[in-house]
């Protein structure tokens, strides 16, 4: 489905001059995101045998679990100070402070990825041994 995203792109990249890096980490973090719905639709669907509960329940448990990371990682306690002090910085502060950020999020997607399908391994591997 982002592939067809990539014909709008390459028509921004040819009549315009957009900065790469942003396209690239949008992109990288769609691919994740859609990783991390497949891996926790994967598990419910190993408990389930209604596709259409593992389905429903897939599409409202992981934007609660990236909601309340994304909410935690912007405006956790001191959230809204450290806004201030970032907005207040120099752009070399804001450059690390956004590359931090991106990093601690793709980290918390590959690790929800990584546990959704451990768990729907661990799921089959129970449902082959009761028989």
């Amino acid at each position: 489905m982002l592939a067809v995203t990539l014909i709008h792109v390459g028509l921004l990249f040819v009549y315009g001059r957009p900065e790469w890096k942003p396209i690239v980490t949008a992109y990288i973090g769609l691919l994740l995101l859609g990783g991390c719905f497949i891996s926790v639709g994967l598990f419910i669907s190993s408990l389930t045998k209604n596709q259409i509960v593992a389905g429903m329940v897939d599409l409202r448990g992981v934007p609660v679990a990236v909601d309340h990371h994304l909410d935690r990682q912007l405006l956790g306690p001191d959230g809204r100070q450290a806004h201030a002090a970032t907005c207040r910085s120099s752009t070399t502060s804001t450059t690390s402070a956004k590359a931090s950020s991106t990093r601690r999020t793709s980290i918390y997607y590959v690790s929800f990825i990584t546990f959704g399908l451990f768990l729907t391994a661990k799921s089959v591997d129970s449902e082959r041994w009761r028989g």
